[in-house]
């Protein structure tokens, strides 16, 4: 398989459109993004309904980490990419993000500690009533885990634990 580049796709197969990359924003066929100064989404436009209930944000011990982007957005038919730093008290951390036309985002983090670090936090608030399930490749897991969201805000899926176990 070395070298094979079977279902590697270098165009958009139909249904599915281009990405388009703008100003701080882009969109794929069903989802528009919208993006900070820190290269994290704003907004996050389904079906003509933004589903977060506020800007995603990187926490450490609780509090905001700064971040800004330090590579501009480029696009791609296939693809965008871009990448942020964020600095923090006791580790500062790389981003690197990658879009792919389907609308799926990839996070990739790259953890610089200044010796014992905090906890952190990947925060996405999504609006209770635009999630009723959940998906998620736990780290160290075999495969994928599946649930269902609550009725009221609040944590639906942490790093922590495999949310699968919860009772």
């Amino acid at each position: 398989w070395r070298h094979c580049r079977a279902g590697v796709l270098d165009k958009v197969p139909p249904p599915w459109t281009p990405v388009k990359v703008s100003a701080g924003a882009l969109e794929t066929r069903m989802t528009r993004y919208a993006f900070g100064a820190d290269g994290l989404p704003t907004e996050i436009v389904a079906d003509g309904v933004n589903i977060l209930a506020a800007p995603v944000q990187i926490l450490e011990d609780g509090k905001p980490m700064a971040g800004q982007v330090t590579k501009a957005m480029e696009g791609r038919e296939i693809e965008a990419t871009w990448a942020a730093e964020f600095k923090g008290t006791t580790c500062d951390i790389g981003l690197q993000c990658k879009a792919e036309y389907d609308g799926m985002i990839r996070y990739e983090l790259a953890l610089k500690p200044k010796g014992k670090v905090a906890r952190l936090a990947f925060v996405m608030p999504v609006k209770a009533a635009n999630a009723t399930r959940w998906l998620a490749y736990p780290p160290g897991g075999r495969g994928v885990s599946v649930g269902e969201v609550g009725a009221a805000d609040g944590l639906v899926l942490t790093s922590r634990a495999d949310p699968a176990s919860w009772e």
